[in-house]
């Protein structure tokens, strides 16, 4: 939607804008080349989430349709992300993804859909459109990368660095872009990224030296920050309470706002608001037992259902 407003807006700009050769019949300046490019960054960057959005949206879903949410497990069978002892991110995402679900589930004004599980692996629902949807998707990336930089070229974006992340190999990023899309189509509300952490060290069969969980969501410059951001600080808020803040430079900000995750919208290309959570360092104590494992699982799909719930229902 926010695409199509910006091609018929841009339509119409160029086309006041040639009529009147940007200049008055008076001699006085009308529209000029640079104030059409702003309105264009203006009409791109339109915020697209936002807390009273969400909070609206939560109010009517009482009795119209319910509000939105996609919880994506990071990872999968084929790239299973980071491990430690034997153990997989990609089983430890979906473990914690299929619990999450499960506890959105019960708020009557949520539809949860879950991209995938432990014995079934991708959503059927994902599987068709990773498979038939190539082409649009790659259309997709293409356009939000070229607007994108369109739009830093002539000095309307401020690119801003956060956390160095390991580049995604090419079908890792397709699959990421492609759920950005079917978000978008979909007009999901919230999607919420599950991750565990790790980092680049001589010796990875031994635990390294950081810890703790950290919150990624948009930069502030993108359309949906402004609803990740309030969603995300209530989740960090319950969090916080049992687990302690990541110790690596700025992740230690608890709430991280990042341009160039795929999974939150790089290139502005989810509409939602959308987090991902890295919800600690895969080679922590509380993960290297099954039980102590399956409990700190449990703990931290609970706690966040409760940060998500206390955003959208904080009188519960």
């Amino acid at each position: 939607m926010r695409n199509i407003l910006l091609i018929v807006c841009i339509g119409i700009v160029l086309f006041i804008g040639v009529s009147f050769f940007f200049i008055h019949g008076d001699g006085s300046r009308g529209l000029t080349f640079e104030s059409v490019r702003h309105f264009v960054a203006s009409v791109f960057f339109v915020d697209s989430s936002t807390s009273e959005i969400l909070h609206q949206k939560y109010a009517e879903a009482a009795n119209a349709a319910k509000l939105k949410i996609l919880v994506v497990p990071g990872h999968d069978d084929e790239y299973s992300g980071t491990q430690f002892g034997g153990i997989r991110e990609a089983d430890m995402t979906a473990e914690l993804g299929e619990e999450l679900t499960s506890l959105l589930s019960k708020d009557p004004r949520f539809v949860v859909t879950l991209s995938r599980t432990r014995e079934g692996g991708y959503n059927p629902i994902f599987q068709e459109y990773f498979a038939t949807q190539r082409q649009a998707v790659t259309d997709f990336i293409q356009n939000q990368i070229a607007m994108m930089n369109d739009l830093k070229a002539k000095g309307l974006l401020q690119t801003v660095t956060g956390v160095p992340h390991r580049t995604a190999v090419s079908e890792v990023a397709y699959r990421l872009y492609a759920i950005n899309k079917w978000a978008n189509d979909n007009k999901i509300d919230l999607v919420i990224h599950i991750h565990f952490n790790n980092y680049p060290r001589k010796n990875v069969a031994t635990p390294g030296i950081y810890k703790g969980f950290t919150i990624y969501i948009p930069e502030g410059q993108y359309s949906n920050s402004k609803g990740s951001q309030a969603v995300a600080n209530s989740v960090f808020s319950e969090l916080s309470k049992e687990y302690s803040v990541s110790t690596l430079s700025h992740e230690d900000l608890g709430v991280v706002p990042e341009q160039d995750l795929i999974a939150i919208g790089s290139h502005n290309s989810l509409d939602s608001a959308g987090m991902l959570i890295e919800y600690g360092y895969i080679y922590e104590p509380q993960f290297l037992t099954l039980q102590k494992r399956t409990q700190a699982i449990s703990n931290l799909a609970r706690l966040t259902y409760k940060g998500v719930e206390d955003f959208f229902n904080p009188a519960q």
